[in-house]
């Protein structure tokens, strides 16, 4: 279910009346559907009609009058993100002349939005504002830009000139004094000057984790991702603990990590493991195809290379009604050191240059823009290294550079690298995701636990470790058995917890042959999945609309996917959204 939204601008309030009794909604506000797990709830509250879309995590027994009281109430004192789950909610007070949009914490399901000086467009649906009234959607050569250099807009461009995304962190509010953007939470006030040290509190923290994330827990059976990490693991615990029905499943080949250890999890438990099989069947047969519904799905903002989270999500869609993963957990515990597909080098080098002048010239050089005709698009790049420059300016400067990084990180990263996969799944299913929940993101910043408060780029791996401390004192508390049931790295969690855990991680993590070099061997099929397409890409590259043939070409011809992989993959699937979509 998508929602969009046509108002004027000046004297919005002649037209905005309350729908007739049986109306379910106002002339001006449309549902269209798509998708699946985007359902649709009405609430009452006095004057206000409240709409929500999604999954909020409610009150199991609570009645339609006390969930809108709930609503109302949270909305009232300005704490919307406190709720759990993935959701709009939009509130219509037609006594006030008032209108608000809000999307979940942190804005992962994004509002778009398009406003002239005649009338305001609000979506949930890029595409649904773009041809609104059957307008004809034009690039945005910021957007061309910030795609190659950041992997997605930098800040709140869309692909398409003249539609905005709604800001992190934000809500959208239409009433009498106009068009504005409100922002209830500042998540830089979390940070404490001196965090808290984990040390001592170990047995707190784990506590209120269990409490904050077992409302995540479905009623229903529900599908639940399951890798050789601790993300998965610790959500696993979880579900153990409270004897929720479920199935695991993880996806890739038969000799990666991320298989072989949830299968060998299930064994132990006694529990059937569901390996989604990404070998050479799926690179001929599917990998294309569900690679173009990913980018389309997503709306442009995903990537070619994800084409199997759109395989999973539709086999799992027909049995359960929710997904759960262990999604943000490692990206809030442990500090980013490497550019990889969620922070690109650009990214790192934002808060690493000394000056404006050092970013600009690592912005010009960057390999990432070969794929584009420079001097069309040099008042565009000129201009998005100007806007990313002054956003960091702008970030507190009492802040580490790690602190700043990481507002960024949270505020755009999360929404804009796991938003599309989220976003993706609502066509089949319900995506949750534990570690999002806002009571216990803020008490892990304020605490040395959290990556943020760690030094910029932190490569000691003692100085990592301090978020699976936690893990294992949450499977210590929920499901002991699997503590004792090896990680991809090659140690257990149970190390964690004992006098001589430290040398066993450390041999674990060192050791260079054995179990340990089978676990910690990376998926490799990615690159033959273009090998196995290469006629699709080679077609693609006689009608361009933004990048540079030539370049293409030339990268694909040298058969360089192993080495420049992201990048290309990047530009191609941005190229094959513009492709269908102008």
């Amino acid at each position: 279910m998508d929602f969009i939204i046509h108002l004027p601008v000046k004297g919005f309030e002649s037209v905005f009346a309350a729908p007739p009794a049986n109306e379910p909604a106002p002339a001006f506000l449309r549902f269209e559907a798509g998708k699946a797990a985007l359902k649709l709830q009405r609430f009452h509250h006095g004057q206000e009609y409240i709409y929500l879309i999604g999954d909020c995590i409610l009150p199991y027994s609570a009645s339609a009058a006390s969930t809108a009281a709930l609503l109302a109430g949270v909305r009232d004192r300005g704490a919307i993100h406190e709720l759990k789950g993935f959701f709009y909610l939009l509130f219509l007070n037609f006594g006030e002349k008032r209108l608000e949009v809000h999307s979940s914490f942190l804005n992962i399901l994004p509002v778009y939005y398009r406003q002239t000086d005649e009338s305001l467009t609000v979506s949930s649906s890029l595409r649904l504002v773009a041809t609104h009234e059957g307008r004809q959607p034009k690039a945005s050569e910021e957007y061309v830009v910030e795609k190659l250099l950041f992997h997605y807009a930098f800040l709140n461009h869309t692909p398409f000139e003249g539609v905005d995304l709604l800001p992190s962190c934000h809500y959208l509010r239409l009433d009498g004094a106009g068009l504005s953007f409100p922002r209830p939470v500042e998540l830089s006030d979390y940070y404490l000057a001196k965090p808290q040290p984990w040390r001592g509190r170990l047995d707190e923290l784990s506590d209120l984790f269990i409490s904050e994330t077992s409302p995540f827990i479905p009623w229903e059976p529900f599908a639940l991702t399951l890798t050789g990490g601790f993300d998965g693991r610790t959500i696993l615990s979880l579900a153990q603990h409270q004897g929720a029905r479920f199935s695991t499943f993880s996806y890739g080949l038969a000799t990666d990590p991320d298989v072989i250890v949830p299968t060998g999890v299930g064994k132990q438990l006694g529990f059937e493991h569901l390996h989604f099989d990404l070998g050479n069947g799926y690179a001929k047969d599917h990998f294309w195809e569900d690679g173009l519904t990913f980018i389309n799905q997503t709306e442009g903002a995903g990537n070619l290379s994800r084409a199997h989270y759109v395989h999973t999500a539709r086999s799992l869609g027909g049995d359960f009604p929710f997904l759960l993963s262990g999604n943000f957990g490692s990206e809030i515990l442990r500090s980013m050191k490497d550019p990889g597909v969620m922070a690109s080098p650009i990214l790192f080098a934002l808060f690493a240059s000394k000056d404006k002048a050092e970013f600009r010239q690592q912005v010009l050089e960057s390999p990432a823009l070969r794929y584009i005709d420079q001097e069309q698009y040099a008042q565009a790049i000129e201009a998005v290294a100007e806007a990313a420059w002054n956003y960091r300016e702008e970030l507190p400067q009492g802040l580490t550079v790690n602190q700043q990084f990481y507002l960024y990180m949270f505020e755009e990263v999360f929404r804009k690298y796991f938003g599309p996969e989220i976003v993706m799944q609502t066509h089949y299913l319900c995506h949750r995701a534990p570690f999002l929940s806002f009571s216990l993101f803020k008490t892990l910043l304020g605490s040395t636990l959290a990556g943020a408060n760690n030094d910029f780029r932190e490569t000691n791996p003692l100085r990592r470790f301090h978020g699976q401390i936690l893990y294992a004192h949450i499977l210590q508390k929920t499901s002991p058995a699997l503590l004792d049931i090896l990680l991809d790295r090659g140690y257990r969690p149970r190390d964690f917890l004992t006098l001589l855990g430290p040398l066993n991680i450390a041999w674990g993590y060192f050791r260079p042959n054995g179990l340990h070099r089978q676990l910690k061997k990376l998926p490799a099929y990615n690159a033959d999945y273009y090998r196995a397409n290469s006629e699709k890409i080679t077609a693609m590259q006689k009608q361009m609309r933004v990048l540079q043939p030539d370049w293409v070409r030339q990268e694909v011809a040298r058969g360089g996917w192993d080495a420049g992989e992201q990048e290309l993959v990047n530009a191609l699937s941005m190229e094959l959204y513009y492709a269908e979509n102008l």
